[in-house]
């Protein structure tokens, strides 16, 4: 991610303003706002993949699924961002004048290189300090790999993971299962360094 260079902080205010105007999307982290990386075909596959699952998924329910153009906000005014996948169900708690989601259920992120960090520390715990938000998916690039994070009654949270085409993963929050074979339906996976001898 890019840091934009105009101001080094930046209000709430200003960081809306600012990102109406933007062709790419931008990002806004406690007074930082940060440009979102270009996707790569892999990952565009991915995330569209993944929101045709949940559409399909969603035909007969109260709930909807917004790929990537829909604004987050994560928790008070601290923190927004722009999620590969968002779903939510029953009421959507959405700001028409900011254009902005205040309540996701489920997001989904499809993870990079170098992005998988970010996703799996920083960017983690800030959207489990998310009230409504009772699922975090990590989605990797790179290999057939699916993670969640499932908020427990009493707060906790559930890591689990699932890996290979064969396998799936079950949403217990909107109780969908997500076969890996759909998620990567047409990806071709590139060999890592590990992968590659004298690499």
């Amino acid at each position: 991610m890019t840091s934009a260079p105009q101001k080094k902080y930046w209000t709430v205010e200003e960081y809306f303003a600012f990102d109406a105007e933007q062709e790419a999307r931008w990002e806004y982290d406690h007074g930082e706002v940060f440009m979102m990386a270009g996707a790569t075909r892999e990952h565009t596959r991915i995330s569209g993949n993944t929101y045709f699952a949940f559409r399909l998924h969603f035909r007969e329910r109260d709930c909807e699924v917004y790929s990537s153009e829909m604004r987050v906000r994560v928790y008070a005014s601290d923190r927004y961002t722009y999620p590969d996948i968002v779903a939510v169900c029953g009421e959507q708690d959405y700001d028409e004048t900011t254009h902005t989601l205040n309540n996701p259920l489920v997001v989904i992120e499809v993870s990079s290189p170098s992005t998988e960090l970010y996703d799996r520390t920083r960017k983690l715990f800030q959207y489990q300090r998310c009230p409504s938000l009772q699922e975090y998916v990590l989605i990797a690039q790179r290999e057939p790999r699916i993670e969640s994070y499932t908020r427990q009654p009493n707060g906790s949270w559930v890591h689990r993971w699932v890996e290979g085409l064969a396998s799936s993963l079950l949403l217990e929050s909107i109780g969908c299962a997500l076969l890996l074979s759909d998620v990567y339906r047409n990806v071709t996976f590139e060999p890592s360094s590990d992968d590659v001898p004298g690499a």
